[in-house]
């Protein structure tokens, strides 16, 4: 995995560059399909390591050495497992990585806490024609905001008078319930955790954000008048302050998104749904086309073991010692053109053995007989620099 975290961390940042980039140049003006597909691009950001095609390459990098031996007499040089940690470098990474992640989760669990924290301290009103849906008023709140999947609650500032501003805040949040966006703007929320270090995830989690408040603007404002009021009560709550740090859905979900907003709402032809299909099909095209070209000119790599068809071996993880050290005699089968057929142990420490019949894959007979021979397998551990790569087996 962490051969192809370059390569993977690059492949992510084509992918969303191109294809929030080409939204725009083909000025995508239906935000419900925009946000679905820039969802997708989220989804492949994590399944690309699955779903790329990897290329071979060299032996992967070593820290040990296997030397196959006849009669005392070395005749060829494998592949050596991969025995221990790769280096203090790589283990650094994974320690930051893992370090970035619990810290983003702790704030997403306490901005979850603290909801549960303002439900119990709001104060429950009526609103005309809110039907199983919980309204609070809360002292302190910063803006209108909704959460909650099975029991949805709509949470007001308090200093929030009745009014077109009032209202419209509250059909916002309800349309957000119907469409059940909370739950999605909770997993986006946990992507982000996962991938706290790549800046383009979080460039393309903001236009998530605006592509599904646009949506839910266009659901509610309907046309005629209504349009219009909306559009006034939307402007009028511009001086009012969003909930970042909260996991919830908001009215004012980002102050600065307001102008996109308003500009979409403005507009008075949509798009319509052959545009919006072929506007589609072409962002994806070239979103695709962008992967492609990354993947060309930085691949991601098969290692070793993976292009033999050799499992992964239990010793990979181990730490170098006395007791992983020693001799293998094993019988080994090969072909006239002296490829690999068969390998039988027969003595050695039962921890050795398995590594042992795995180097013995990779071995090529350089005086093939079409027999049985009897090889002696020593195992020894040898600090190598870990941005070595060993030579391809003879």
């Amino acid at each position: 995995m962490m051969d192809n975290f370059v390569p993977w961390v690059t492949h992510v940042a084509v992918l969303i560059a191109a294809g929030i980039l080409s939204a725009r140049w083909l000025n995508w003006r239906h935000p419900q399909s925009r946000l679905r597909f820039l969802q997708i691009l989220l989804t492949l950001s994590f399944l690309l390591p699955l779903l790329e095609p990897r290329r071979a390459q060299p032996p992967a990098l070593a820290l040990s050495s296997s030397v196959v031996t006849v009669s005392s007499a070395p005749v060829a040089r494998v592949p050596a497992l991969a025995v221990g940690w790769r280096g203090p470098l790589e283990a650094a990474l994974l320690a930051l990585l893992a370090g970035g992640i619990l810290v983003r989760s702790a704030q997403l669990t306490i901005g979850l806490a603290k909801l549960g924290w303002l439900r119990r301290r709001g104060r429950a009103i009526v609103v005309a024609g809110v039907i199983d849906v919980e309204v609070r008023e809360v002292e302190g709140l910063n803006g209108p905001a909704a959460f909650g999947w099975l029991h949805p609650v709509i949470l007001l500032p308090a200093g929030l008078v009745p009014g077109p501003t009032r209202d419209a805040a509250i059909r916002h949040e309800l349309q957000h319930i119907l469409r059940r966006d909370w739950l999605e703007n909770l997993i986006e929320r946990i992507a982000g955790a996962l991938l706290w270090f790549h800046p383009m995830v979080w460039w393309l989690l903001e236009h998530i954000h605006l592509s599904r408040e646009q949506a839910v603007d266009l659901e509610v404002a309907g046309a005629g008048p209504d349009r219009d009021q909306y559009l006034q009560s939307l402007l009028a709550s511009a001086g009012l302050a969003n909930t970042p740090a909260l996991p919830v859905t908001s009215f004012i979900r980002r102050p600065r998104h307001l102008v996109e907003r308003v500009a979409l709402l403005a507009k008075e032809t949509p798009m319509s749904i052959r545009r919006t299909a072929l506007t589609a099909a072409l962002a994806a095209l070239l979103s695709g086309a962008a992967l492609t070209l990354a993947s060309f000119y930085l691949p991601m790599r098969l290692s070793a073991q993976e292009a033999a068809g050799v499992p992964e071996s239990p010793y990979n993880w181990v730490r170098p010692s006395p007791k992983t050290e020693g001799a293998v005699v094993v019988e080994v089968t090969v072909s006239a053109e002296g490829e690999f057929l068969d390998a039988r142990v027969v003595s050695g420490r039962d921890e050795l053995r398995k590594p042992a019949l795995q180097s013995v894959l990779y071995w090529r007979d350089p005086q093939p007989t079409g027999a049985r021979r009897v090889v002696t397998i020593t195992i020894e551990f040898k600090k190598l620099n870990s941005f070595l790569r060993q030579p391809p087996p003879p």
